[in-house]
């Protein structure tokens, strides 16, 4: 298996062939031809696709032996980077007597430890890399993560969820806004399906807000916006769990959301919103290993505008942090034929409280256990954030 290249033409120069790799270390691409990379849809019907970056000449050394992150439509006499002593040793479990990750018969484990080794190489060329990437089966255009998504967690709504939801629509349309409360009330208090007592509450949460959220920020009102969905699908349903715990507690970070503006590509590091919140799961990741927790799961979501994108990180391998996207999903501000998708977010965020639900019996089997098996060999120490330097 093979690094994918790709070629663009270098004014002045002849064309080289520049290798475009990924600088975070969780997801990359590797492929047997020099074909286009394609999407691929996962078994939860999200998309995954390795996105186009730009590349910098091999031959100009102007960067030292740095990492370049790329600055997004714009042209400067400053860049911020990755220097080379930021990034960590690992063996990627080099010892013969640990477990590798094993997939169509292929070791994953020995391509990401081929990959580090690549990885040291560009940082001496001074490349410039992109952050998202996918893994692709030899020949095939078929992705190599499809096998870490777990469908045991995923389920579909029944079908008199989504007539629910399709009586809340008419309900909202026909009626003032006082009377359709009280309609979907009474849908609430006469079905016995607990989806669609979710449907309701998120309902006339949404009722409730909307006047007073145009008064608020742009991101305030993304941020309030999401909270009706996140609470009454996820956080209410979750047994010994609390959206705000008390400082004087053992804090378990389980679950992430990084919201930002659409259009707002900076976040003040140089790094996407993507990377930021995989650090941010790694961290907590690694706190769960050194507290003993056998096979946790972090889950994280990127929000834009109205747009979420769901993410789950693992540790099941030494020194090899898994971050797969689950699912993607629009949540509604206004009570119209919006209320049509709540069907496929209760989908998409019954997934991540179950994911949460495993975690969380899995905190307590390791508080309650007087041995736990302990992995904190297998993490890692994360990248630090880049510098600004000179071009």
């Amino acid at each position: 298996m093979s690094l994918l290249p790709r070629k663009r033409k270098v004014k002045g120069k002849k064309k080289a062939t520049i290798v475009n790799n990924n600088n975070d270390g969780d997801v990359f691409v590797f492929a047997e031809s020099t074909g286009p990379v394609t999407i691929a849809a996962t078994p939860s019907g999200s998309l995954v696709a390795g996105s186009k970056r730009k590349a910098d000449d091999g031959n100009d050394s102007s960067n030292g032996s740095t990492w370049a992150s790329e600055e997004k439509k714009t042209k400067a006499k400053y860049m911020k980077v990755y220097l080379t002593s930021m990034y960590q040793e690992t063996n990627f479990g080099d010892s013969e007597n640990e477990a590798e990750w094993i997939l169509n018969s292929v070791s994953i484990t020995k391509i990401l430890r081929k990959f580090h080794e690549e990885l040291l190489k560009g940082a001496e060329m001074c490349k410039k890399l992109g952050d998202h990437r996918i893994f692709l089966t030899p020949g095939q255009s078929e992705l190599v993560l499809k096998d870490v998504v777990d469908n045991s967690k995923f389920d579909f709504v029944e079908n008199e969820v989504v007539l629910a939801c399709r009586n809340m629509q008419k309900t909202v349309k026909t009626l003032d806004p006082e009377q359709a409360e009280n309609a979907i009330d009474m849908i609430k208090v006469n079905h016995q399906n607990k989806q669609i007592k979710i449907a309701c509450a998120i309902a006339l949460s949404v009722m409730n807000q909307t006047d007073r959220l145009y008064a608020v920020g742009e991101a305030t009102l993304i941020i309030e916006s999401l909270r009706p969905f996140l609470l009454h699908c996820v956080l209410s349903q979750l047994k010994g769990v609390e959206g705000e715990c008390p400082s004087s507690a053992i804090n378990y970070e389980l679950f992430f959301v990084e919201v930002k503006r659409k259009g707002n590509y900076a976040n003040g590091t140089g790094e996407s919103d993507t990377v930021k919140l995989g650090k941010e799961m790694k961290i907590a990741l690694d706190n769960l290993m050194i507290k003993k927790v056998k096979n946790p799961e972090i889950v994280g979501i990127v929000v834009e505008d109205h747009t979420a994108i769901v993410f789950k990180m693992d540790l099941c391998y030494n020194g090899q942090y898994r971050m797969v996207e689950l699912s993607k999903f629009l949540f509604f501000s206004h009570m119209t034929d919006e209320i049509l998708l709540l069907p496929d977010i209760l989908e998409k965020l019954a997934q991540v409280k179950r994911i949460i639900g495993e975690t969380v019996k899995k905190v307590y089997a390791g508080i309650e256990e007087d041995d736990p098996e302990d992995h904190s060999n297998f993490i890692r120490a994360t990248c630090e954030i880049p510098i600004l330097t000179v071009v």
